[in-house]
C-alpha cells in the first residue's frame, strides 16, 4: 500500500489514487513551518516526558578502577610479544617445536588428500574393462 501527505489533516494517509506511485509529488525542501509538533487524536492528549535518569558510558571500565581496558593476562601478552617479533622466522613456525610438529602433520595429510583425489579422478576417467 502507497502512503500520501494529507494536507487539510496534516497526516499520512492511504493513497486515494491506484496510480499514485507512478505520479509522485515534486520535491520541495522541508520549511520548519511544515510542522514542528506531534498532531495528536485529542487536544488533553500529550507526549510522554522522559527524564534523564540513564547514565551513558562511552568507554567501558574495569569494575573498582579507572583502567579503560580489561588486564590481559601475562601468558597471553608473552605470546602477543613472541609471534610479533620480526626475527625473519615464518609464523607458522614461530610458536615452536610444537608448531613445527602440527605443520608437518598437516603438510602430511594435506599430501595424502591430494593423492587420493587424484587417484579418484583417475578411474572415473579410465574406467576398468570387463
Amino acid at each position: 500500500m502507497f502512503y500520501q501527505f494529507n494536507n487539510f489533516t496534516g497526516t499520512i494517509s492511504p493513497a486515494t489514487h491506484t496510480m499514485w506511485p507512478y505520479y509522485p509529488l515534486s520535491p520541495r525542501p522541508y520549511s520548519k513551518a511544515d510542522s514542528s509538533e506531534f498532531i495528536f487524536d485529542q487536544k488533553s492528549t500529550r507526549a510522554a516526558q522522559v527524564k534523564g535518569t540513564t547514565r551513558v558510558v562511552q568507554r567501558k571500565c574495569v569494575p573498582g578502577s579507572n583502567n579503560f581496558y580489561s588486564p590481559l593476562d601475562e601468558r597471553v601478552r608473552q605470546k602477543m610479544e613472541l609471534f610479533q617479533k620480526p626475527n625473519g622466522i615464518p609464523i607458522h613456525l614461530k610458536g615452536g617445536q610444537a608448531d613445527k610438529v602440527l605443520f608437518g602433520v598437516t603438510l602430511g595429510l594435506s599430501a595424502v588428500g591430494f593423492i587420493l583425489v587424484a587417484r579418484l579422478i583417475y578411474s572415473m576417467a579410465v574406467p576398468k574393462k570387463q
